[in-house]
């Protein structure tokens, strides 16, 4: 939630994990996809084999003024390592890039 929210949010550079109430983009999709169909999730994109598609949600760290100021404007390793390890497996992706600034992704 805290990603979600970014710098600003309870606390001047936001906080990761649950520093206010909201619903996350998980939930949100459990929710819209009902009870017919199964969600699961990973932390690091594996384990998503036989699926019929993958979403990966990545985001930026919040953060605030200069502290968020960055030379390159790409997604982290950890991030683009995420989306690469779905498409291994053999999965059509959705990224859903959570940022509050443009960023490369091709």
């Amino acid at each position: 939630m805290g990603n979600q929210c970014g710098g600003w949010t309870i606390f001047w550079q936001g906080k990761t994990g649950e520093p206010t109430f909201g619903t996350t983009i998980l939930s949100a999709i459990r929710t819209a996809a009902g009870s017919g169909t199964e969600v699961t999730f990973s932390e690091d994109g594996s384990n998503a084999a036989g699926a019929k598609i993958g979403i990966a949600i990545v985001s930026e760290k919040p953060y605030a003024e200069m502290f968020g100021d960055r030379a390159e404007l790409r997604l982290d390793n950890e991030d683009v390592g995420v989306i690469a390890r779905m498409k291994s497996q053999g999965l059509r992706v959705v990224a859903i890039v959570v940022s509050g600034r443009p960023l490369v992704i091709g």
